[in-house]
């Protein structure tokens, strides 16, 4: 049963190649955000202040998210080899 269970998740997961994509189109985003914003921004302005928080948090989710999808992937490949 869990033979079967790990073939389907493995056909149904995306491939590290399609998860990195993603993470580096999210991170140019949020890094063009952040450039903008400090370039161009005013700094008494709050909503450039609140895009720029929420630039840095979405970059640091991003890594984050990756960081732990790589290791989670790895821990199931170890285990069910």
């Amino acid at each position: 049963m869990t033979n079967e269970v790990t073939e389907v998740a493995k056909d149904t997961a995306p491939s590290r190649e399609t998860k990195r994509s993603f993470a580096i189109v999210a991170l140019v985003f949020s890094f063009g955000i952040i450039s903008y914003v400090t370039v161009v921004g005013d700094p008494g302005n709050t909503l450039h202040q609140s895009a720029l928080s929420w630039g840095f948090t979405m970059a640091m989710f991003v890594m984050g998210a990756y960081a732990f999808s790589a290791s989670y992937d790895k821990f199931v490949e170890r285990k069910w080899k």
